[in-house]
């Protein structure tokens, strides 16, 4: 053996390949410049949210109830929605907790959802006026926000892409 060169050692192992890593790394990239599969789901969780809290009259998650109707409101009201508030004809709930309603409104791109209704009237309920006490219509509880944050980062990191209860 010759004193000047150096044979590499002998090894036992495994080799480690950043080849799987780094592919993962352009499918996490190449999800972050595209959320649309994740904002479809939010956007069905939010109608199926905002069910629960017309079933509750506004009491979800921390939030006080909405005021109750005026003797006179009701008096005014007929069928069988009379006494169901926010829910004269039906067509605001129906806005808000229905994906597939033409006055649902879910506009998003890229990298932001924005969720509401096209119900000229919502805007009203939501301040209040004169005759009508203010009834929030946007009650989203924290630990909704946080599972809507959870999958999108899920479906960011994930190496299949994640399937999304009752997303069509």
């Amino acid at each position: 053996m010759n004193g000047n060169k150096r044979q590499a050692p002998a090894t036992t192992g495994i080799e480690v390949n950043a080849s799987e890593a780094l592919a993962r790394l352009g499918l996490i990239e190449k999800r972050l410049y595209d959320f649309r599969p994740v904002f479809r789901w939010i956007a069905g969780d939010f109608a199926k949210s905002q069910g629960t809290m017309f079933r509750k009259r506004g009491a979800i998650s921390g939030y006080e109830k909405w005021a109750d109707l005026s003797p006179k409101t009701i008096a005014k009201k007929r069928g069988k929605n009379k006494r169901k508030i926010l829910q004269d004809t039906g067509k605001l709930y129906r806005s808000l907790t229905n994906t597939s309603d033409s006055n649902f409104a879910a506009v998003y791109n890229r990298k932001s959802l924005e969720i509401g209704t096209k119900v000229p009237h919502a805007k009203y309920h939501m301040t209040g006026t004169q005759n009508m006490p203010q009834r929030s219509l946007f009650r989203v509880a924290e630990k909704r926000r946080r599972s809507w944050t959870s999958k999108i980062l899920r479906y960011a990191v994930s190496k299949k892409l994640p399937k999304f209860e009752g997303l069509r």
